[in-house]
């Protein structure tokens, strides 16, 4: 952690983890206090880390605090926002709603020339990563934000 980029804490969580927070001190144009990655890390024990830098380490990351899905087969689903990458010239943005049962829509915020075939490639994309599922296209003005002003990748239909 280079602190003199920035500030981090770490916050407790249940499991033992800490969850990453960080307020930028070198970006005057965009500055960000206390904002919740997400990350999810060990810190370190306070010994020098083995490069020679005298900065905080972590010990381990543990990856991102995200939803994950179990589906009526028991398969355990997660990381979907992967099925939007590489589409960010004609998809604004994109968020997977999980219906029950299996089903599944995919909410995008379509850029100029997103058609039928970006459609069709999406589901696709979809499907490789979740066979076996029924899946919809869902063309929406905006995604719904939360007080963090982030929305979830994986939504669930209450």
């Amino acid at each position: 952690m280079l602190t003199d980029y920035g500030g981090v804490q770490l916050l407790p969580l249940d499991d033992g983890g800490y969850e990453l927070v960080g307020t930028t001190l070198n970006n005057p144009a965009m500055p960000l206090q206390h904002y919740r990655l997400g990350d999810r890390v060990l810190p370190g024990d306070g010994a020098p880390c083995a490069c020679g830098r005298v900065f905080p380490t972590v010990q381990a990351v543990l990856g991102r605090q995200e939803r994950s899905l179990v589906l009526p087969d028991g398969r355990i689903v997660t990381r979907l926002d992967r099925v939007f990458q590489g589409r960010d010239r004609k998809l604004v943005e994109g968020q997977v709603l999980y219906r029950g049962d299996g089903r599944f829509s995919l909410r995008v915020v379509a850029g100029e020339g997103f058609g039928a075939a970006d459609e069709a490639a999406l589901t696709a994309a979809f499907l490789l990563r979740v066979p076996g599922v029924e899946v919809d296209v869902v063309r929406v003005p905006a995604i719904a934000r939360g007080p963090n002003g982030k929305f979830e990748f994986i939504a669930v239909e209450g």
